[in-house]
């Protein structure tokens, strides 16, 4: 990274018209304050619900978690990606009720995908982004605990997502799914896609 600093005298130089020439200190100063890296937020646009149907005497819920990254920085994002890292507040003895990605899904089907040929985010401009996610409901009743179910499972959990770009690797960032379920849509969905 600039400046350069000699490992002979320990004086930093710098090229002008193809000669190295001692660097000002203004310069250098410059060199240091330079904007390097690109600025992304994300934020959780909305939960979209896809599919629901028995499985085992259970119910499997097929969901994207639609994000909006943004650039919010002066830098062009040029590689970036977005990762679920953790689910947090999940219930007691739940875990392997939560799917992350389609290829663990219990069922596989064919779906449609599309991959995007440029993900740049220009400073000022986002993007969207889905991740694939699945829930597996154990209500005693598809009329009567439908609902309760969902609260336990759906209601409390956030999800740990990280931000990567080609310069750095993000740090992890709680989000919470409450704001973006409606736990009645949710069971009005089920009951028209379970029969």
């Amino acid at each position: 990274m600039a400046p350069h600093q000699s490992s002979r005298d320990k004086i930093y130089y710098y090229r002008s018209a193809g000669r190295s020439e001692r660097a000002p200190h203004f310069y250098l100063e410059l060199l240091r304050q330079r904007l390097t890296n690109p600025v992304l937020e994300v934020s959780i646009k909305e939960l979209q619900l896809i599919d629901a149907y028995s499985l085992d005497g259970n119910i499997f819920v097929e969901a994207k978690i639609k994000f909006i990254v943004e650039n919010t920085g002066r830098i062009a994002a040029y590689k970036w990606g977005l990762f679920v890292k953790t689910i947090f507040d999940v219930p007691d003895n739940r875990e392997s009720d939560y799917f992350i990605g389609t290829h663990n899904f219990p069922m596989k089907k064919s779906r449609n995908s599309s991959i995007r040929l440029d993900d740049t985010i220009l400073p000022g401009g986002a993007l969207d982004e889905n991740i694939d996610i699945g829930f597996l409901l154990r209500p005693s009743s598809l009329v009567s605990s439908l609902e309760t179910e969902l609260e336990q499972v759906i209601g409390n959990i956030a999800f740990g997502i990280q931000l990567a770009t080609e310069t750095s690797p993000g740090q992890q960032n709680r989000i919470e799914l409450r704001p973006f379920v409606n736990n009645q849509d949710v069971v009005t969905f089920i009951k028209h896609h379970v029969k």
